[in-house]
């Protein structure tokens, strides 16, 4: 699958040559980077049993997503710099200031930090999300050895990563809306991408209100739970 999605990143990036255009190349989450379970050492966990790697059943954790800028040259040759320490949030505004369209106040801060004058390209502006496409957070033997899109030939991500600007995105915990120890999803991490800002999700939200009490003031639970105990009635919460 990695080979195949950089077979086709290189025509789509052919064409954005051809049209004098530029591209962003990012990832929503990391999962194909890491698809056996890792201890916290980039160690491989073995079955008990069978002594054999573990294969990773959900997306990672930990881990980040890349932003590749393609179209303006070379990292030694474009008129910037790209900041370090965003999040996938930063995509789309990082995108609005290459085209030159104001940045909506509402919006997290592009990472583009100008050195020289940004000329703008004439032809289109081309986002690049591959699903799962994440950075590698080990560089251990077993992390290298778990890790499809090291292993699998991929030229035109490596000449990406080399010669390109280049920077590490954050795309889990609470930078995409989840708790911390959480890892990004589809649903969650596009929605931060589209939306140009943390959006804070539905279980980020309840556990803040546990730990601040005010899930305990919420007045339609305080409702349920008085008309319960009158009616001799349960009440049951269910956590997804």
């Amino acid at each position: 699958a990695a080979e195949a999605i950089d077979k086709n990143l290189g025509r789509v990036l052919e064409a954005v040559k051809d049209l004098d255009g530029f591209a962003i190349v990012t990832a929503d989450h990391g999962a194909g980077e890491e698809t056996k379970e890792l201890d916290e050492q980039g160690n491989f966990i073995r079955d008990p049993k069978t002594g054999e790697p573990i294969p990773a059943v959900q997306h990672s954790y930990g881990t980040k997503s890349p932003l590749i800028v393609y179209g303006f040259g070379k990292e030694d040759e474009v008129p910037f710099t790209l900041a370090e320490g965003g999040t996938i949030a930063n995509v789309i505004p990082t995108m609005f200031h290459l085209q030159g369209i104001p940045i909506p106040k509402e919006m997290v801060e592009s990472l583009i930090r100008e050195k020289g004058e940004l000329v703008r390209k004439e032809g289109p502006a081309v986002l690049v999300i591959r699903d799962g496409y994440g950075l590698r957070k080990f560089d251990t033997p077993d992390a290298r050895a778990c890790d499809a899109t090291f292993l699998a030939p991929t030229p035109v991500d490596d000449m990406l990563r080399a010669e390109y600007p280049f920077t590490a995105l954050v795309s889990h915990g609470e930078a995409v809306g989840l708790p911390e120890d959480q890892m990004g999803d589809s649903d969650t991490c596009h929605q931060q991408i589209g939306a140009g800002r943390t959006i804070a999700q539905p279980l980020l939200k309840i556990q803040k209100s546990i730990q601040s009490g005010e899930f305990f003031k919420n007045e339609r639970l305080l409702t349920a739970l008085r008309k319960a105990k009158e009616t001799n009635k349960a009440v049951v919460l269910i956590g997804m």
